[in-house]
């Protein structure tokens, strides 16, 4: 039973840190960031595809600025001694 175990250990999902922490600064730029959202909801009306593409641009640069700033809170070397 062991060996089975042992064969099929390929098929576990391995989640990095990296991966991690994208998909939480991908919650907060969705989920967190509501009257971010509203805002420009308000200002720009989505009504052709370049309205929808400048709203993808935003989504991507916010969740980028959040992964840069996760990023480095996540890993152990800001906390190590010197």
């Amino acid at each position: 039973m062991y060996n089975l175990f042992s064969r099929l250990s390929f098929l576990r999902p391995v989640l990095t840190t990296d991966f991690l922490t994208f998909l939480v600064s991908l919650g907060v730029t969705l989920f967190y960031n509501t009257p971010f959202w509203d805002e420009v909801f308000d200002y720009i009306s989505p009504a052709g595809i370049m309205d929808w593409l400048l709203l993808l641009e935003y989504g991507v640069v916010l969740t980028f600025l959040q992964f840069f700033v996760f990023v480095f809170l996540v890993n152990r070397w800001p906390y190590l001694p010197a």
